[in-house]
């Protein structure tokens, strides 16, 4: 297996690293076709130790005895959420697995640069094991208490190999999409399948390779390396702004490459068909994304499910705090944290919390102001909607260069 992650990576001249996690990735693909055509037949019981041996398998492949991490903070919390109370529970699993994850970080970032190592599933994994910690906290609390936090939430501990199955399930392991608990439970206990989300998961895959295509060979071209060049530092203003725009543009497209390929084994064993749209859990709205107007598009469009999380887990339970404001500082306090300790995370996380409050506010005052005057031509939407191109390609790039 290493062998071959070696002859791909030098091939290519790309990081061994980055073929370990593609090629984890893309082995959920055939592990769902195996899963629709023999193993949907069988018990649940049965799904799910299918699932949680593959995973076993691709995480060990991928990264040895490192594996161990990810085995060790599964086991922990489940443990925790066994035998402690339901609010001790969850902030011992938050501290623990967030702890964990930091010190991985510590250790693996070189010259605290982001770095591919185990620390990519374990931080999929932290998120995973803090929503399902809150989610038994939830369903083991009064109503009144819980408030709106209902709609995922446990009853009960599920089992142990269920619980590990859904760690383990290939198609959200390495990157995501995370994926409610129950959700997970729903899926496996499904005795139909709809044959559309072959075609659809398809799509998908040959979407993610496209992109990985244009972030491959986009990079040729426009490397982040050019944005610390003397050719770069020769430009005019304008078009710094332009070259670190379209940077930025390629260097997106790898992580929308490895969300997209994850989510077509995720469509394709049908955990993400809700009975009727197929992209239930997905972690990116392609064309929601590329013809964005706004930020606030953007982060609806683009790694949904951890907004998702964050906006549930983390938001949301701040509402005690009294203010909404601070609730998303605190908030992108913790993506930031969550993402590693380069600055630059938290210098582009700041900047979406100054550019939300920016784009909320001009919002509010431009509905006023068409209402006053009555403007609502076509042509005015058009000039509008491309102003909001400009204004998010460039703000982009800014953001990237100064992260």
């Amino acid at each position: 297996m290493f062998a071959i992650n070696d002859y791909i990576a030098s091939y290519f001249g790309v990081d061994v690293a980055a073929i370990t996690l593609l090629l984890a990735i893309v082995a959920a693909y055939p592990a769902s076709l195996l899963y629709i055509v023999v193993v949907n037949k069988h018990s649940t019981h049965f799904k799910s130790l299918y699932f949680l041996l593959i995973g076993l398998v691709i995480l060990y492949l991928s990264y040895g005895l490192n594996s161990i991490h990810y085995l060790v903070n599964c086991c922990f919390c489940y443990c925790t959420l066994k035998w402690l109370p339901g609010k001790w529970a969850v902030i011992f699993n938050f501290i623990f697995t967030f702890t964990y994850l930091m010190t991985g970080y510590w250790l693996n970032q070189v010259e605290w640069n982001y770095s591919i190592t185990w620390t990519m599933p374990q931080c999929v994994l932290t998120l995973r094991l803090i929503a399902i910690s809150f989610d038994i906290f939830d369903g083991t609390t009064s109503k009144k208490e819980v408030g709106r936090h209902t709609e995922s939430a446990l009853p009960n501990l599920p089992s142990f190999h269920l619980f590990m199955s859904y760690c383990y399930f290939p198609g959200t392991l390495m990157v995501g999409p995370i994926i409610p608990f129950l959700t997970y439970v729903n899926f496996l206990s499904a005795t139909t399948y709809n044959n559309q989300a072959i075609r659809i998961s398809i799509y998908r895959l040959v979407g993610g390779f496209i992109s990985l295509f244009v972030y491959f060979y986009g990079s040729m071209f426009w490397p982040i390396e050019y944005l610390r060049s003397e050719a770069f530092e020769d430009l005019g203003f304008w078009w710094k702004l332009t070259a670190m725009a379209i940077v930025a543009k390629v260097y997106l497209y790898k992580y929308i490459a490895v969300w997209m390929m994850a989510e077509s084994a995720c469509i394709l064993c049908g955990i993400t068909y809700d009975g009727i749209n197929f992209y239930q859990n997905t972690n990116v709205n392609f064309f929601k994304f590329e013809f964005a107007n706004s930020f606030t598009t953007i982060i609806s469009s683009y790694n949904m499910t951890t907004n998702r999380f964050a906006f549930k887990y983390v938001y949301r339970r701040l509402k005690f705090l009294g203010n909404i404001y601070l609730s998303k500082l605190i908030t992108i306090l913790f993506l930031s944290v969550w993402h590693g300790f380069a600055s630059g995370y938290y210098f582009a996380f700041s900047t979406e919390f100054f550019l939300l409050y920016f784009e909320k506010h001009l919002s509010s005052y431009w509905h006023s102001i068409q209402e006053r005057y009555s403007l609502h031509s076509d042509w005015l939407k058009a000039l509008i909607w491309i102003c909001g191109r400009l204004y998010t390609f460039y703000f982009i790039g800014y953001s990237f260069y100064y992260s």
